[in-house]
């Protein structure tokens, strides 16, 4: 599944949610759980195991800390099992999430 067009101001790092608190957090997932859940579709399909991967892409070379985007990995991984598509977000239904830089640049998405 590809989210396209993402906002930035919602790539939530782990220093922002450990600066912010867990407002910043919560605003996060209002912000991507409607996303995934569009991303889904209605095709209901689930899985029993999953191996997740993140590949966050930037419009630019700066170097990044892709690992400091755990927050919003943790976000679609919960929002997964919030909406069937995986049973649990434990590690035995889940391997991962992984997370990666994404190339070639271009506009912002996971």
């Amino acid at each position: 599944m590809t989210l396209d067009d993402v906002d930035p101001a919602y790539l939530l790092s782990i220093n922002e949610q450990n600066r912010k608190g867990h407002w910043a957090r919560t605003q996060a997932k209002q912000y991507w759980l409607p996303i995934l859940r569009a991303g889904l579709g209605t095709n209901g399909q689930g899985f029993h195991r999953a191996r997740i991967d993140v590949r966050f892409r930037f419009p630019n070379n700066r170097i990044r800390d892709t690992g400091n985007l755990y927050p919003v990995a943790k976000i679609l991984v919960d929002g997964l099992v919030r909406y069937g598509v995986l049973p649990k977000d434990d590690d035995r239904h889940v391997v991962g999430p992984h997370l990666w830089r994404d190339r070639p640049n271009g506009p912002h998405r996971v």
